[in-house]
């Protein structure tokens, strides 16, 4: 049952901060109930970004060069984005998704999976680009995600901000879907040289935890989905993000 639940999750990890899409309500009884919810929510998204908002200093950000982000690449299992100085090991006996796998996941229709270079044009035009997505036999799997929020939500978002917005959706999305979250937190931390929010969200026997950093103003998510305790692999993924 659980393996049931966790391979269902690997879609639901798709529910980053800023552009959550799984927060529908398939029963018709609930559809009332289920558009108030959503009308709250989005108050307490502009709510949520309202706070600590500086204009003045979003202009000053905005006059700031901006960063060409290309597609990262993997060696063995070692991936590496030049482009925004990053790296990390994918965990030995986890099998990665080939691009064209990671579009299905998504929901990608055809025309644009035969698309060249879909992935970086992603990031473009869509504000989130899935650089890695690798899963293993016991149904765990970790995901390396890059946001440009101010082309996915129209706005620019600090880190702090959007782990709120994360831990918030995640908790929505799963209730949503009947799923009981336990537990949520987000703390600050380090990972060698990157400034994180780990976001942390336990439900139904399996947990999600993401460390997200902010890269001359992309948001890079480290995700992981597992069940009981944290295996030693997802540690070791975690433990290997690093600043180069």
């Amino acid at each position: 049952m659980k393996k049931k639940v966790i391979t269902c999750m690997l879609a639901l990890t798709m529910v980053f901060a800023l552009t959550a899409c799984g927060n529908e309500n398939n029963n018709d009884n609930d559809t009332k109930e289920t558009s108030k919810t959503e009308q709250q929510e989005e108050k307490d998204d502009e709510e949520v970004v309202d706070e600590d908002f500086d204009e003045e200093e979003l202009d000053e950000d905005s006059e700031e060069e901006t960063v060409t982000v290309e597609q990262g690449t993997v060696d063995g299992n070692v991936y590496t984005n030049e482009s925004l100085g990053i790296q990390a090991t994918i965990p030995e006996g986890f099998v990665l998704y080939t691009d064209e796998q990671i579009q299905e996941v998504l929901g990608v229709g055809t025309e644009m999976m035969e698309a060249a270079d879909y992935d970086v044009d992603a990031l473009e035009e869509g504000g989130t680009l899935y650089e890695v997505m690798a899963s293993a036999a016991d149904g765990s799997n970790v995901q390396i995600v890059i946001e440009n929020t101010e082309v996915s939500a129209g706005m620019k978002v600090s880190v702090e901000q959007y782990a709120k917005i994360l831990e918030k959706n995640l908790k929505t999305t799963y209730e949503a879907n009947g799923i009981e979250v336990e537990a949520s937190s987000i703390t600050e931390e380090n990972k060698n040289g990157l400034d994180c929010q780990r976001v942390y969200v336990t439900f139904a026997g399996v947990t999600q935890e993401y460390y997200i950093t902010e890269i001359d103003g992309y948001m890079v998510s480290f995700a992981a989905t597992y069940t009981e305790t944290e295996p030693e692999s997802i540690q070791q993924f975690f433990d290997s993000i690093t600043a180069i």
